[in-house]
């Protein structure tokens, strides 16, 4: 009975999870769309396309779609979750940081120095959704850029267990992890995949 429990999680995890089989139906369906006309779940499939590899491109439509969806629809909590990364983001990478008339960075825990209180947002997170493989992942990484790889890495390895199209960005811990043990030819193959 535990192993079909498993697999049952397995494939509703590889049918349900972002990037996964729905994920690929629902977006193939809205291409061509107009954005000004997307719900506010096809506001969240855009947000993943564009996550998906941090389309540069992807980031002005993203931003206005996602903030007319927590204003339409305010208690659908994606869209928050997905709109605060995206203003991160307009810090993070400098993408359209001069369309934003607010400073995201005071509420960006981790790229504001503020470590401890990031680790506690995410830990957090992943305490009330704990099959988030995104939210595994980005603890996960987070906990290995700090240092601490025997409590990050094992959640960046379930991630893509759970989710193997996982963001690319993610990609970047599987490649540390190899090349700082010198294990160059999986670390090339990671960097690879990071796109």
């Amino acid at each position: 009975c535990r192993v079909q429990r498993a697999e049952l999680r397995q494939f509703a995890q590889a049918i349900g999870q972002p990037y996964g089989i729905v994920f690929r139906e629902e977006a193939r369906k809205i291409e061509g769309t107009s954005p000004q006309l997307f719900t506010s779940y096809q506001c969240m499939l855009q947000f993943y396309q564009y996550w998906q590899n941090l389309n540069a491109s992807l980031h002005s439509q993203v931003r206005s779609c996602l903030e007319k969806a927590v204003v339409e629809d305010p208690e659908y909590s994606e869209p928050f979750a997905a709109l605060a990364m995206v203003y991160a983001n307009s810090q993070r990478y400098g993408f359209e940081r001069d369309a934003l008339d607010f400073d995201p960075l005071p509420k960006a825990y981790w790229l504001s120095n503020q470590v401890d209180k990031s680790f506690e947002a995410a830990r957090r997170g992943l305490a009330i959704s704990p099959n988030d493989s995104e939210m595994m992942a980005d603890l996960g990484g987070r906990l290995c850029l700090y240092g601490d790889w025997d409590n990050g890495f094992p959640l960046v390895q379930k991630a893509f267990a759970r989710n193997p199209a996982q963001p690319g960005v993610y990609r970047i811990v599987t490649f540390l992890h190899f090349y700082l043990n010198q294990q160059y030819s999986e670390a090339l193959a990671e960097a690879e995949k990071a796109n």
